[in-house]
C-alpha cells in the first residue's frame, strides 16, 4: 500500500467510525471524500478494494479482541452462549461476521454503542431490523425494549453492578443491595431453560466483578491523553458520591492537562482552578494530593497571566514530593514575582488594608508552604518596593503590621501599639501648631506616662516620620518649643510656642486627620475664620483607638505566627516563640490654647499673603521659589531677572513683595535673635577676627549651624 493509499484509508475509516459503518452519500460529495480520493491519484476501482480490505481488517481486529478480563471470561464461558446461540438473532462475536454479513455497524448505530467498543453478543428481538433487544460489549450492556422508542436505551457498565440474580424469567442487576435494572429472559435467549439462565447470571456476575473499575479506566484515559473520557467517568462517579476524592482529583488533573495541551485554554484552566480549589477545601493539609492541587492552581494561574493569584498556591506547591516539579514550581514563582515587580511598586495602594495588614518576610530558601489566611508572606528578596520599615532593613520571621492611614509604613507587631499611639499624638500636635497653638498640654490619664514613652528604648524611634519620641532636643528644634516653660513631670508635659508668623493653615502629609471629623472641624474653623474662633481645643487619645486589630483576633494571629515559624524553620525554639498579648490601655489628654489673630507676628502681612493668587501671581511665585531654592535668598543678579518677570506679568511692587515674603523661609526665634545681634553690630566687617569670634560664639549658643548663619548674614547684608 502506497503512502497516498494509506492517507485515503485513514480518512475513509474516520468517516466509517463516525457514521458507524453507514457513510452517507453526501460525505463523498459535499464533504469532499471523492475529491480527496482523486487528488491522491487513486482510481475508483482501487478505492473500492482498499475500503473493503480496511473494513475487513477493522472487523477482524474487533473480533480478535484484547485479552482483558471481560473478554477472557466471555470467550471462556460464553463463546457459544451456553450452546444456545444461532447465526441470525442470538449471536456472539464468533458468528456476527460469518458468511460475509456485517451487522455490527447497524447494532452500534441503533443502540448508540461507542465506535471503540467491542461487540460480544447481540439479541435481536425485532423482525431482523437490529434495533430492539440487547447488545453486550466489553464496556457493558445496552438494552432497548421497544424500537418505537429508539431513544429509550438503557446502558449499564460492568462496573455499575456487582451481582446478577435470575428469578421468574427476569434477570435482576444489583449494586450491593440496590437494584439497578431488570431485563426479561427473552432478551438473552431465544430458547432457554432455568438452568442456563441461572448459570448465565453467575457468569455475568463474575465478569462484572473482574472488569476494570471506573477508577482504573479513568486513570488510564487520563494517562494516555483521552482527557474528555477521563472527565466523563469522573463526573459519573462524582454524581454518585460528591465527596469522591479520587474522582475529583483525577478530574482536576485531566482538566489541567487538557487546558495545557490546548494552548493554555483559559476556560478549561479556570474550570481546573475552580474544581481544585473546591477539593482543597475538604482535604486535610497533610494529604499527599494537596500539593499537586496547589500545583494545578498555581500553574494554571501563571498560564492565564493571573500572577498575583498564583503566588500563594505556588508557595504551597513548593512542598511537592517531586524534585523536578519543585524546580519547575520555583521557576514559575520567580516568573510570577518578576511579572509583578512593576505592580508591586504601588502594592499598598492596590490592595485593601485587611489584605495587606499583617506581613512576614521569610528567608527565600524557607518560603515553601509559608502561607496562611491571616498573614501575607513574602520572600525577603522579593518584597514590594513601596514597603517602609523602621530600621530600613526588614527582619526575616518578624511579624509586621501596616499603618492603616499611612499605607507604606510597616511596624513590628509587638511595638505597633505604642508607635501608632505616639504617631497620632505627634500628628495632632503638629496640626495644632500649624493652626496657631500657644500652648499644648499633654497629660497622662491611664497607662504609661509621658516620660516613659518619650525616653524609653523604642526600636522605631526617629524613623518613618516618628517625631514625638525623638527626645527633647529634637522636639525643640522641630516645634520651636520654649524650653524654660516645658514641664518635666512624667504625668504632664506643656509645650509653649512663639507667636505664629503665618495665619492658621492645614499642613501637608497628614494621615490621621482625614479620618477624624473632630480634627477637621477645628481646623476648618481656624483656617476659614483666620484664627478668630476656636480659642481652645480638647482631645483624648488612647492605644485602644490606635490598635489596628481587635482583641478577639490575637489568638488567631498568635496561632498563625506559630504555624509560619514552624514551616519556615521546620521547628520553633524558645527564642523564636512569640506570644502577643493585649497590653494595658494608655490614654492621654491633649489640651491646646490658641493665639488670637491680633497677637500673630506680622498678622496683617500674613493675612494679605493668604489671598488667592491669580494665574500670573502663581507664575511669579514659581519664579521666586526657583531663585530661593539654592540658598534661600535673592541676590542682585537674580533680582534683575525677577524684576523683568514682574513687569512682564503685570504685578505691582507691593503685591510682588507680599508674594516674596510668603515664599521666604520662616525664621525660628533663635534665627531672629541672631539677626538682632547682627543689627546691633551695625556696619562692621563681619570677617574681622574679633567680630567673627563673637558671632561664632553667639551662633553656637543659639544652636545655629555655620552654614545657616552664613545665609542669615548674607540676608542681613542684602
Amino acid at each position: 500500500m502506497t503512502e497516498n493509499e494509506k492517507k485515503f484509508v485513514n480518512k475513509y475509516l474516520e468517516y466509517y467510525k463516525k457514521y458507524n459503518g453507514n457513510i452517507p452519500y453526501q460525505v463523498w460529495t459535499d464533504e469532499g471524500l471523492s475529491d480527496y480520493r482523486q487528488s491522491l491519484g487513486i482510481s475508483l476501482k482501487r478505492s473500492s478494494e482498499l475500503t473493503i480490505e480496511a473494513v475487513r481488517t477493522l472487523n477482524q481486529n474487533d473480533n480478535n479482541m484484547d485479552e482483558n478480563s471481560v473478554v477472557k471470561i466471555f470467550k471462556r464461558e460464553l463463546g457459544d452462549w451456553l450452546g444456545l446461540s444461532n447465526d441470525y438473532d442470538c449471536e456472539t462475536y464468533k458468528t456476527l461476521n460469518n458468511n460475509g454479513k456485517n451487522y455490527i455497524p447497524q447494532y452500534k448505530a441503533n443502540f448508540k454503542v461507542g465506535s471503540d467498543e467491542k461487540v460480544l453478543f447481540t439479541r435481536d428481538t425485532s423482525f431482523y431490523s437490529h434495533n430492539q433487544g440487547l447488545v453486550i460489549t466489553d464496556k457493558g450492556l445496552y438494552y432497548l425494549a421497544d424500537n418505537d422508542k429508539p431513544d429509550d436505551i438503557k446502558f449499564i457498565e460492568w462496573s455499575d453492578f456487582d451481582n446478577v440474580v435470575f428469578n421468574n424469567s427476569i434477570f435482576y442487576f444489583y449494586r450491593k443491595t440496590t437494584e439497578i435494572i431488570r431485563i426479561s429472559e427473552s432478551n438473552f435467549f431465544k430458547n432457554s431453560n432455568t438452568e442456563s439462565c441461572i448459570k448465565l447470571a453467575k457468569i455475568l456476575t463474575e465478569i462484572a466483578n473482574s472488569s476494570e473499575s471506573d477508577y482504573s479506566v479513568m486513570i488510564k484515559f487520563a494517562e494516555i491523553g483521552e482527557y474528555d473520557k477521563a472527565i466523563d467517568i469522573a463526573n459519573k462517579l462524582i454524581n454518585l458520591d460528591t465527596y469522591d476524592r479520587i474522582a475529583r482529583y483525577i478530574k482536576c488533573g485531566a482538566l489541567y492537562d487538557k487546558g495545557t495541551c490546548e494552548k493554555n485554554d483559559k476556560t478549561i484552566l479556570l474550570d481546573c482552578i475552580k474544581e481544585s480549589v473546591s477539593l482543597i477545601k475538604i482535604l486535610d493539609d497533610n494529604d499527599d494530593d494537596v500539593c499537586w492541587l496547589f500545583y494545578f492552581v498555581g500553574s494554571a494561574y501563571v498560564k492565564i497571566g493571573e500572577y498575583e493569584k498564583a503566588r500563594d498556591y505556588l508557595i504551597q506547591a513548593l512542598l511537592i514530593d517531586d524534585v523536578e516539579k519543585e524546580r519547575e514550581v520555583q521557576e514559575m514563582l520567580d516568573v510570577a514575582e518578576d511579572k509583578l515587580k512593576n505592580e508591586w511598586e504601588q502594592y499598598t495602594q492596590k490592595h485593601s488594608y485587611l489584605d495587606r495588614r499583617l506581613i512576614m518576610p521569610i528567608k527565600d530558601s524557607c518560603i515553601a508552604g509559608c502561607v496562611c489566611d491571616e498573614i501575607k508572606t513574602f520572600r525577603i528578596s522579593h518584597l514590594p518596593s513601596d514597603f517602609e520599615f523602621p530600621s530600613t532593613i526588614p527582619v526575616v520571621n518578624q511579624l509586621y503590621i501596616g499603618h492603616r492611614y499611612n499605607p507604606n509604613v510597616y511596624i513590628p507587631f509587638e511595638q505597633s501599639e505604642e508607635y501608632f499611639f505616639l504617631d497620632k499624638v505627634d500628628e495632632l500636635c503638629n496640626l495644632l501648631q500649624c493652626l496657631g497653638a500657644k500652648t499644648i498640654t499633654i497629660k497622662r490619664l491611664t497607662g504609661k506616662d509621658i516620660g516613659e514613652l518619650y525616653k524609653g528604648e523604642f526600636e522605631t524611634k526617629g524613623n518613618v516620620g516618628y517625631k514625638l519620641a525623638e527626645a527633647e532636643a529634637q522636639y525643640k528644634k522641630e516645634k520651636n518649643i520654649n524650653r524654660e516653660n516645658e514641664k518635666k513631670d512624667s504625668y504632664e508635659r506643656c509645650l509653649t510656642y512663639d507667636k505664629p508668623t503665618k495665619l492658621p493653615y492645614i499642613p501637608d502629609d497628614l494621615h490621621w486627620f482625614h479620618h477624624i471629623k473632630k480634627w477637621q472641624n477645628i481646623a476648618n474653623e481656624r483656617v476659614q475664620n483666620g484664627g478668630k474662633v476656636g480659642s481652645s481645643f480638647h482631645e483624648c487619645i488612647s492605644t485602644s483607638e490606635t490598635r489596628f486589630y481587635s482583641s478577639s483576633e490575637l489568638d488567631s494571629i498568635n496561632a498563625a505566627v506559630k504555624i509560619l515559624l514552624v514551616k519556615a524553620s521546620g521547628s520553633m525554639n524558645n527564642k523564636e516563640e512569640k506570644e502577643y498579648k493585649e497590653s494595658t490601655n494608655t490614654e492621654w489628654s491633649v489640651d491646646v490654647e490658641f493665639w488670637a489673630l491680633d497677637e500673630f507676628d506680622n498678622g496683617k502681612a500674613s493675612q494679605k499673603s493668604q489671598k488667592k493668587l491669580t494665574d500670573n501671581e502663581e507664575k511669579y511665585k514659581e519664579e521666586v521659589l526657583f531663585y530661593l531654592e539654592d540658598d534661600g535668598i535673592i541676590d542682585d543678579e537674580e533680582r534683575r531677572f525677577l524684576e523683568r518677570k514682574r513687569v512682564r506679568l503685570g504685578i505691582s511692587e507691593d503685591r510682588a513683595k507680599e508674594i516674596e515674603e510668603e515664599c521666604m523661609p520662616q525664621l525660628t526665634s533663635e534665627e531672629k535673635e541672631y539677626l538682632e545681634a547682627l543689627k546691633e553690630l551695625g556696619e562692621v566687617d563681619l570677617q574681622n577676627p574679633r567680630i567673627r569670634r563673637m558671632l561664632d560664639h553667639e551662633r553656637d549658643d543659639l544652636g545655629i549651624s555655620e552654614e545657616r548663619a552664613l545665609e542669615l548674614e548674607k540676608q542681613y547684608r542684602d
